[in-house]
């Protein structure tokens, strides 16, 4: 099942109305290294499943970073243990992940169970036994408010915001429609906290952040007459740094007159290494993800390779820069 617009079928909220009525144990996931669409998804999610008392494991295939954990409900996700035996579940949602690769080690733990996936990245590979795919959501918590976020109240309607306010930069980001504000306007009017969210993901960083953010800039260089910036962090500067935490280290490129492609190479162990593509215009950066096995959306899209991040830098640099000119002429 393939969706092209933005819409909810009735006949894709009977089907799932369905098996939530039919099937009593589910597992939730996620793609590795979740963003704050990811994690208030899977909460949502999960708390939507617990109201109907269903049976959920909710798995991360790493710890949960400590910023999340503001949410009491985010206590009761668990890790994957490859020494543990799978939860047998009869459904296995799996949220915002372009390809099923993108969980990380836990999909060892997956088995016959039905899948589902629910996405709203253009590439997605329509991995799952039912697939609702939307690009033109701005986040699958705007997806699963459509699904049942009349319903929300709590912490569910703190799970609901925080995906909409992260996907959408709180709000300032072209994908935030006008029904996403009436989205975010009904979650506060049922008790959800901009404030709260907010000071804690962007104003309770530790003072060794500023430290990344040092070193960013003193390895940022601006290419193609200012229209393009690029920096990168070595694992080696996250250590001295004292710090892991790179989110937001972005939106100090972003910043820069004049910018219209800027790029952040991550090594987030050694030769491991992320590679995050932003753009303020109207450029595809999806289109220079895929070049190195990756995806996303037009105006954000990454991927991840192996190797030196100074030769990963020139390489990048150099594709992105052809890649302007192309799409310029």
């Amino acid at each position: 099942m393939r969706m092209k617009n933005n819409k909810f079928p009735l006949s894709l909220r009977w089907k799932l109305n369905r098996i939530i009525h039919k099937f009593q144990r589910f597992m939730v996931l996620t793609h590795v290294r979740p963003d704050g669409d990811a994690i208030g998804s899977i909460l949502a999610l999960t708390l939507y499943l617990k109201k109907h008392r269903k049976e959920v494991w909710t798995v991360l295939e790493d710890n949960l970073e400590e910023k999340y954990r503001f949410l009491s409900c985010a206590q009761n996700t668990y890790v994957y243990d490859e020494k543990i035996s799978a939860p047998l579940v009869d459904v296995v949602f799996i949220l915002d992940s372009g390809d099923i690769s993108r969980i990380g080690k836990v999909q060892n733990w997956l088995s016959s169970s039905l899948i589902i996936n629910i996405d709203h990245h253009k590439d997605n590979t329509h991995f799952g036994d039912i697939n609702w795919v939307d690009p033109a959501a701005s986040c699958v918590g705007e997806m699963l408010f459509r699904w049942f976020g009349k319903e929300a109240k709590g912490e569910m309607t703190q799970a609901l915001f925080l995906s909409l306010a992260t996907d959408t930069g709180f709000f300032r980001f072209s994908n935030a429609s006008p029904e996403v504000y009436r989205m975010a306007a009904f979650l506060l009017e049922k008790g959800a906290s901009q404030t709260a969210i907010y000071e804690t993901l962007y104003q309770n960083r530790p003072f060794q952040f500023l430290r990344l953010v040092e070193k960013l800039l003193s390895h940022l260089e601006l290419h193609n007459e200012g229209k393009l910036a690029i920096s990168y962090i070595t694992e080696e500067d996250m250590r001295l740094a004292e710090c892991h935490d790179t989110e937001g280290l972005l939106e100090y490129l972003a910043m820069i007159k004049g910018v219209e492609i800027f790029i952040l190479i991550k090594e987030r162990e050694k030769e491991q290494i992320s590679i995050s593509f932003r753009t303020k215009t109207n450029y595809d950066v999806s289109i220079l993800a895929k070049e190195f096995g990756g995806g996303g959306h037009t105006k954000a899209a990454g991927c991840s390779v192996t190797g030196d991040p100074l030769q990963w830098k020139q390489t990048i640099l150099e594709s992105t820069t052809r890649f302007m000119e192309r799409y310029s002429n």
